[in-house]
């Protein structure tokens, strides 16, 4: 009995160390700017066509497979939304930082790769 909750218990940390490891407090971007949880960032314009953003998607539950889909449409443009989370990981050599959002954005989750975000002028400051 005793070595079967002890198995689970190192299961439940395993799990739970594996869950945040792609979680950061704070990123430092390519703009020399530190982002913490809480922090907000103001919008810009969105780069893609008609003004839609393409480094701003729709996150969580509402996102599709299509990435068309997934991007946030132009009348965010200039508004502020809340980090709720910073994700960081690398992919295809690499690296990539990208932050879950809250706002007046009518939907939950947004993930807003920072990066190209900055380059791309769909950031404009943060609060």
């Amino acid at each position: 009995m005793k070595i079967t909750l002890f198995a689970c218990l190192v299961f439940l940390i395993s799990f739970n160390a594996r869950a945040q490891a792609g979680q950061s407090m704070d990123s430092v971007a390519i703009n020399g700017t530190t982002y913490k949880v809480g922090d907000q960032v103001q919008l810009g314009r969105g780069s893609g066509a008609s003004g839609r953003f393409v480094f701003f998607e729709v996150g969580g539950m509402a996102r599709s497979t299509n990435p068309d889909r997934n991007m946030m449409p132009a009348n965010m443009a200039g508004l502020k939304v809340t980090i709720k989370k910073i994700k960081n990981w690398k992919t295809h050599g690499q690296q990539r930082i990208y932050f879950v959002t809250d706002g007046d954005t009518g939907i939950n989750n947004g993930y807003l790769y920072i990066e190209n975000a900055i380059r791309a002028g769909e950031v404009e400051s943060i609060h």
